[in-house]
């Protein structure tokens, strides 16, 4: 009898997988992939799929339903503003509630509501009443911003109260080298929204990929070997749970105090809670996941071993569908590795922040001639313009801390939920042929 969660070194080779695949059939009677609780062949136990004529169950069945844990942890996302007519000057569409106001804005995912707030025409008065509200504001104030507060107002007072000739700078060299700042900040920011996009894109391809393991294998597992879709369905829904984890070692979870970090043993602790819930019949499954290296390219190897076990109870062209789509996950996992653990030159990163440092600093000196003792303000409000465009490139180069992936994992849930009404219909269609056909070719000719 195979068992999820064993090791099978053998399964390297298509060849090889395939004679596997053969030997467990013979083995285990063409019964593959039994939950350790000893379920019977025909539907497993708290599977959903039930015998023909049952409706399904508005109940979710064990391996879909979200245990109640003693977690002391909570998403980093907080609760999620819902886009009222009353907040067209409060807030923002589709964002989460930060556990802290230096915390960056979160989007979440954008439904017509949002949209319909996104572009409305008070949007620019929105923007401006929650400046001071803003993130990105309240990193710069100290001590970026109080840097330039303290120059523009020491050239201020040295003309205004010490020096009887003004020190001033001529405006050339700024007029020079401001088209050299701006296209450092461009390339900056421009290439930070690529890594965005590549990470929003495997997220993405995360989500497709499961949608698409779980409708094949609803369909075309399901009727075979009820055991193997749910084995499928909790391994799916275990990947996208352990890239959360992976890019994020606290989980993207916080105390409810937001206060403290979360020590790695409570996040793997949770992480560990969360596989027992997906993976309910399978201890063992959930043992070598949590004592994997890389827990994301373990669910993937899983899933391999899995389909090749499956393999010779379902078509060929099946077999090539499931493990395209488990390579696209492997492929999506291997994106985010490429955008967490490859950073945009740091060099290029500390000659844009010390060309943008020195230059706002010794910008008062060229304002004072034709700013006077408005100088601090103008300072002011052009630093917070050129500094707030390098301090978003700096923040969205990781996207990971912006990226909702809890709600892409809900999205995940939702797919296997409708993934399992799809299977209980096709398993009690394809029982009740069966056990229509019985008789017939039990009188014979």
């Amino acid at each position: 009898m195979l068992r999820l969660g064993t090791a099978a070194p053998g399964l390297l080779h298509s060849a090889a997988r395939r004679a596997r695949a053969n030997q467990c059939t013979r083995r285990a009677g063409g019964s593959l992939l039994r939950p350790r609780l000893q379920l019977p062949p025909s539907a497993p136990a708290g599977s959903g799929l039930g015998a023909p004529g049952v409706r399904w169950a508005s109940r979710l069945p064990p391996y879909l339903r979200r245990q109640t844990t003693d977690s002391r942890l909570r998403r980093r996302v907080g609760i999620r503003r819902a886009p009222e007519p009353t907040q067209w000057l409060l807030g923002e569409p589709g964002q989460f509630e930060r556990n802290s106001t230096d915390e960056s804005e979160r989007d979440g995912l954008f439904t017509s509501a949002d949209w319909r707030l996104h572009r409305s025409q008070w949007r620019k008065l929105r923007h401006m009443a929650g400046l001071l509200g803003s993130s990105t504001v309240r990193r710069l104030l100290f001590p970026d911003l109080t840097v330039v507060l303290a120059a523009s107002s020491g050239v201020v007072w040295l003309n205004t109260m010490v020096l009887t000739t003004p020190i001033e700078a001529p405006v050339l060299p700024f007029t020079l080298t401001a088209t050299a700042l701006s296209l450092l900040l461009a390339f900056r920011i421009n290439y930070s929204n690529h890594r965005f996009e590549e990470a929003r894109g495997a997220w993405q391809s995360v989500v497709t990929s499961a949608r698409s393991l779980l409708r094949v294998s609803s369909v075309h597992i399901a009727p075979r070997s009820p055991e193997a879709h749910v084995a499928l369905t909790g391994l799916v829904r275990a990947f996208p749970r352990c890239m959360v984890f992976w890019v994020c070692p606290d989980g993207d979870l916080v105390y409810p105090d937001g206060d403290t970090d979360v020590v790695a043993a409570e996040a793997g602790h949770e992480l560990r809670a969360q596989l027992e819930d997906v993976l309910p019949y399978y201890p063992a499954a959930v043992d070598r996941i949590t004592a994997a290296s890389d827990a994301p390219l373990e669910v993937v190897q899983m899933l391999t071993e899995l389909v090749a076990a499956i393999e010779a109870d379902i078509p060929d062209r099946v077999v090539g569908q499931l493990n395209v789509l488990v390579d696209r996950l492997e492929e999506a996992h291997s994106v985010s590795e490429r955008v967490l653990n490859t950073p945009i030159p740091t060099n290029y990163t500390r000659h844009t922040s010390r060309f943008l440092c020195m230059w706002n600093v010794v910008l008062p000196l060229a304002l004072w001639p034709g700013c006077g003792v408005y100088t601090v303000p103008v300072s002011l409000g052009v630093s917070l313009a050129l500094l707030a465009i390098e301090d978003i490139g700096v923040v969205i180069e990781e996207p990971f801390d912006l990226l909702p992936m809890w709600s892409y994992v809900d999205q995940c849930d939702s797919a296997a939920a409708a993934a399992a009404t799809a299977a209980a219909a096709v398993y009690s269609s394809a029982t009740a042929d069966s056990a229509t056909e019985s008789p017939a070719t039990a009188r014979g000719p």
